[in-house]
């Protein structure tokens, strides 16, 4: 079985070489496989973004440990979520709406150690592995309700919508909540602007590929995931702009065809 890895600790620290240990351990058979160890501190909101769209091109009963503000608390256990044919191990604190449109309505929670515990997702992540590769969950948990809460969506009427910035890459592009689907439901072959940062820079167009603009410019384009990316030619939009995420990204459509 394959598990893998997300997390915030940075890996001259001793905190993903522990939990691999110990997952290797008590279930030698698994292999795993590292998504990310650069999410920003605490930062559970980056961290979905990222696991949301790597998870789906794993096998299909893999096994996905959210490891960012990871340590449960009485009234926050960790879970084990089953979606998409894939489980899933983090705390029950609303993310799950972060990951998923849909969340399923039911969770399945390890107890939460009793005694003073500074690191007691080791513990846990190697129980809720070790629960799941050996068919004992039912057993070794106890159902729940799976904490949602409402994520921040675009807010959209037939003149524009309005969006964020979710996530910003190795690169300095900002990833935004805007999706292809939903531009092209608005747009309905419209002329439109976008606004970015409000009416600092704006754009009339949205290309297929960085190769259309010269180096420098800044453009639009939908990702390889089909959301609304801003970014410029071989620069650092997000150092050059001063964006980060939450920055509003407006669109504004007019009444004339493009």
């Amino acid at each position: 079985m394959l598990v893998t890895l997300t997390s915030d600790w940075n890996l001259q620290d001793y905190y993903a070489g522990s939990l691999k240990g110990a997952i290797r351990s008590r279930c030698p058979g698994v292999e795993i496989v590292d998504i990310s160890h650069q999410i920003r501190s605490f930062d559970i909101v980056q961290c979905a973004f990222v696991l949301r769209h790597a998870f789906a091109h794993f096998p299909p009963g893999s096994i996905h440990l959210i490891a960012v503000q990871c340590e449960p608390q009485p009234l926050v256990p960790m879970v084990i979520v089953y979606a998409r044919d894939h489980y899933f191990v983090g705390l029950n604190d609303g993310r799950f709406s972060l990951l998923f449109d849909d969340p399923p309505a039911e969770a399945f929670a390890l107890p939460v150690p009793v005694g003073p515990y500074s690191f007691a997702s080791l513990l846990l992540f190697t129980r809720a592995v070790a629960a799941i590769v050996e068919g004992r969950v039912e057993s070794e948990t106890k159902s729940c309700v799976l904490q949602t809460e409402s994520p921040g969506r675009p807010v959209y009427s037939a003149s524009e919508i309005v969006g964020r910035v979710v996530y910003i890459d190795s690169y300095g592009n900002a990833i935004t909540n805007i999706s292809r689907a939903l531009f092209i439901k608005v747009c309905q072959g419209r002329a439109f602007e976008i606004f970015v940062r409000g009416t600092f820079a704006r754009l009339e167009g949205i290309v297929g590929g960085y190769d259309e603009v010269a180096d420098g410019q800044m453009l639009a384009l939908f990702n390889s995931v089909g959301c609304l990316e801003i970014a410029i030619n071989k620069a650092n939009l997000a150092q050059l702009e001063s964006m980060d995420t939450h920055s509003e990204i407006r669109i504004k459509f007019y009444e004339r065809k493009r």
